[in-house]
C-alpha cells in the first residue's frame, strides 16, 4: 500500500524542481546520478537518445487503455488531464517578423526555449494539482503520476526538436547548447518519474536528478546573461529577461 504524505514545493524557481514528500512506495530508494549513464550530456542534442533512459526499452508505463475505468470515488478521477502547454501572459513572446541577423537567431532560440520552459512548468503545476487534497492511502495516485510524467515528457521531447539544430552565431549557439543540457536533464528526470514514482521522494534532493536540473539551470542562466549581445533588439532582450525572471532567478541576481 502506498502512503502519499504531501506535495511540497522547494527551491524558489519554477523550473528548478518540484519535490514530493513521498513515502511507502516499493523499496523507497531515491535514484541518483550514479544510477544512470554518467556520460549523458546535451552538447550535441543527441544525448537523451543515447542515455540509459529508464523508459526507453521498458513496457509503456502509462496505464493500459484496456484497463477498466476507475470507480467514481477513486482518487485518480480527480487527477488533472494533461493538455496543451498553456501560454504565459506574464512573458509575452517576441515578434519574430522583422528581426534580422543575430536578433532573429536569438528571437527564435528564445521562442523555442520558452516552449520548453512552459512544458516543465505545466508538469509541476499538474503535479501540484494532483496532490491537492490527497492523503495517506491514496494509492491510485501512482498511476496518475506515471501517466502525467509520460505525457509531459513526450511534449518536452517535441519542444526539443527545434533546439537540436546548430545556430550560425557563436553566441546563440553557446546559449543553445547550454539550454539543451538543461532540457535533457528534465527529460531524463521525467522518464525516471514515469518508470518509478519513488523518484519524487523528498530524500536526497541535493544529488542525482535534482542536482543535474538545478546546476544546468544555473549554467544556462549565466550563459544567456553573458552571451546575449548588449545591443540586442529591445523585444528580444525583454523576452530573455522574462524567461530568466520566471524560471531561473532569485532575488539579487544580475539582469541580462
Amino acid at each position: 500500500m502506498v502512503a502519499v504524505i504531501a506535495a511540497v514545493l522547494l527551491l524558489g524557481v519554477p523550473t528548478a524542481i518540484l519535490v514530493i514528500a513521498f513515502a511507502g512506495v516499493g523499496d523507497g530508494a531515491s535514484p541518483t546520478a550514479s544510477d544512470r549513464d554518467e556520460g549523458d550530456g546535451a552538447g550535441d542534442g543527441d544525448t537523451d537518445e543515447g542515455a540509459e533512459d529508464p523508459s526507453a526499452d521498458a513496457d509503456d508505463p502509462a496505464p493500459d487503455a484496456d484497463d477498466p475505468a476507475p470507480d467514481a470515488d477513486d482518487p485518480g478521477d480527480d487527477a488533472p488531464e494533461t493538455g496543451d502547454v498553456p501560454d504565459d501572459p506574464d512573458v509575452p513572446p517576441v515578434a519574430l517578423d522583422g528581426l534580422q541577423g543575430v536578433d532573429a537567431q536569438f528571437g527564435q532560440l528564445l521562442t523555442d526555449i520558452d516552449r520548453s520552459e512552459r512544458t516543465m512548468i505545466a508538469f509541476q503545476d499538474d503535479l501540484s494539482a494532483l496532490f491537492e487534497g490527497t492523503g495517506p492511502g491514496d494509492a491510485d495516485i501512482v498511476d496518475a503520476i506515471t501517466e502525467l510524467a509520460t505525457e509531459r515528457r513526450e511534449q518536452l521531447l517535441d519542444a526539443r526538436e527545434p533546439l537540436r539544430s546548430s545556430l550560425e552565431d557563436e553566441r546563440a549557439e553557446t546559449v543553445r547548447e547550454s539550454y539543451l543540457r538543461h532540457l535533457e536533464s528534465w527529460a531524463i528526470y521525467m522518464a525516471a518519474v514515469a518508470e518509478d514514482p519513488n523518484v519524487l521522494t523528498g530524500e536526497g534532493t541535493a544529488t542525482g536528478y535534482t542536482l543535474d536540473i538545478n546546476s544546468s539551470a544555473d549554467r544556462f542562466s549565466r550563459t544567456l546573461e553573458d552571451e546575449l549581445p548588449d545591443d540586442s533588439d529591445a523585444e528580444v532582450a525583454a523576452f530573455a529577461e522574462g524567461i530568466l525572471d520566471r524560471g531561473f532567478r532569485t532575488e539579487g541576481s544580475a539582469d541580462v
